[in-house]
């Protein structure tokens, strides 16, 4: 089998932090955790080819990833570029694929960048696609055989195409530490993931259902990724929504409770509100799109169920409240009015947004599955 280890990596010039739609970008002055990742990668027996995907594409950007990459030169590591990214949209173009289609292919955020590398997993032919992020780090020697161990396989009496495994905190556990509880406390998370996880991997089986999957421990075969692509039209948990996808059109996606990885993000230099955003649109659009998946909520809970509900403004007006309430009694007016604004016209555009993009998703995998083959045989 012909396998793929693809990594994103999230940069930021020093004066466009604010703009960025991702958690932990690095700073461009800095050198963060990629070479970090691929020395853990060096010490193992890896035998599979790697895709770094930057984003975003700026030439200093790329630069610096292979500047980082060449250090491990006994890694097969392919950088992806601009000429990448345009032989892509070519192909596209060439069979025919719609306006709005070609437009989603970016790396303009989360879905976009993973979407690329199933294209590129496509196009070159790979069976599977191992899915790590650029903040962690393999302890486990075992860990590239256990990431593939079964897939394509029938389990439980299913095919098995898709697994996520779970993260190790820096506590040693896979427990989260709820990050401000009093003033999140209608909002805590971490507490929620953490039950999630918990559901899925306390079995005495490996592998189990589970109502969330992790994009930096995730591994995925040929059948699933030719058709059912990442949902380009939410913001930021497509991981999760992916595993729905998956199940809504029939694949069997499970946890495989012996594939950990080390998570060690770094510290957030965006503030909080931002993230707060992202989250508002991802839930109330993950929401109504509930409404035309083959899935009940119930089966969403604890994580992202919690999230879900009639009561989802409910919790984010009073968090975003507390915030305010926190940064006004630091004299903080700026971060005041972002978190105040989230109440308002954020929550407006957010339900419109959900509104009109919630059904598009399934002509998008309907397009997908349909170019896919096409991109194959090319």
């Amino acid at each position: 089998m012909k396998n793929l280890v693809f990594i994103p990596t999230y940069w930021a010039l020093d004066d466009e932090v604010e703009q960025s739609v991702f958690d932990h970008p690095t700073l461009l002055s800095k050198n963060g955790t990629l070479g970090r990742l691929l020395r853990s990668f060096q010490e193992k027996k890896l035998g599979y080819d790697v895709l770094i995907i930057p984003t975003p594409l700026h030439r200093s950007v790329n630069s610096k990833v292979k500047k980082i990459s060449e250090k491990y030169s006994n890694l097969e590591i392919k950088v992806f570029s601009e000429d990448d990214y345009e032989k892509i949209h070519e192909s596209l173009k060439k069979i025919s694929a719609s306006k709005e289609f070609i437009a989603q292919t970016n790396l303009d955020d989360y879905p976009g960048i993973r979407n690329m590398a199933l294209h590129y997993a496509i196009i070159n032919n790979y069976d599977n696609i191992i899915m790590i992020d650029d903040d962690e780090i393999i302890d486990d020697d075992d860990y590239f055989s256990k990431a593939i161990e079964d897939v394509g396989k029938i389990i439980r009496g299913k095919k098995l195409t898709g697994k996520t495994g779970y993260y190790l905190q820096q506590s040693g556990t896979y427990e989260m530490r709820q990050q401000s509880p009093k003033t999140r406390k209608h909002w805590l998370k971490e507490g929620y993931i953490n039950e999630a996880i918990k559901k899925a991997i306390h079995h005495e089986s490996r592998y189990n259902t589970t109502p969330i999957a992790l994009g930096g421990n995730m591994v995925m075969n040929k059948e699933l990724f030719l058709n059912v692509p990442f949902d380009p039209y939410i913001t930021r948990g497509e991981d999760i929504d992916y595993l729905m996808n998956a199940k809504h059109f029939g694949y069997q996606f499970l946890m495989d409770n012996q594939l950990k990885i080390t998570h060690k993000p770094p510290k957030r230099i965006t503030p909080y509100w931002t993230k707060m955003r992202r989250d508002i649109y991802r839930f109330i659009y993950l929401r109504e799109k509930l409404k035309f998946l083959n899935l009940d909520i119930e089966h969403t809970d604890p994580y992202p169920g919690h999230f879900l509900g009639k009561d989802l403004e409910h919790k984010i007006v009073k968090t975003n409240e507390n915030y305010a309430e926190y940064c006004l009694s630091k004299k903080d007016v700026n971060n005041c009015e972002e978190y105040l604004k989230n109440n308002t016209e954020i929550i407006i555009k957010a339900q419109q947004d959900a509104k009109r993009n919630a059904r598009k998703y399934f002509s998008y995998q309907k397009e997908w599955s349909k170019i896919s083959k096409f991109m194959m045989i090319k």
